[in-house]
């Protein structure tokens, strides 16, 4: 280790000081916003309660038909028992 006549230079900022960084959160708007997210929410519920009370509808129809069937069949059916029975 020499001792230099050269001092040390230390790394100082620019005259005038660095440039101001712009550090605040600056996001852009993203999706759509609650209001319109709970009427798109509604309007989907309002759309499944429709079907359903189409879905309600058509199976009451079908149950319908079905009783009315039975009523109509029953005295075939019974016909047809006593005739089986008839025969043995």
């Amino acid at each position: 280790m020499s001792s230099s006549s050269q001092t040390p230079s230390q790394d100082l900022p620019p005259k005038g000081g660095f440039s101001s960084i712009r550090y605040e959160r600056r996001l852009p708007k993203r999706g759509p916003s609650g209001i319109a997210m709970f009427a798109i929410l509604g309007g989907v519920m309002g759309y499944g309660w429709y079907r359903l009370y189409l879905g309600l509808d058509e199976r009451r129809e079908l149950d319908r038909e079905k009783i009315w069937s039975r009523i109509h069949l029953t005295p075939m059916l019974i016909a047809e028992a006593d005739r089986d029975e008839y025969r043995r």
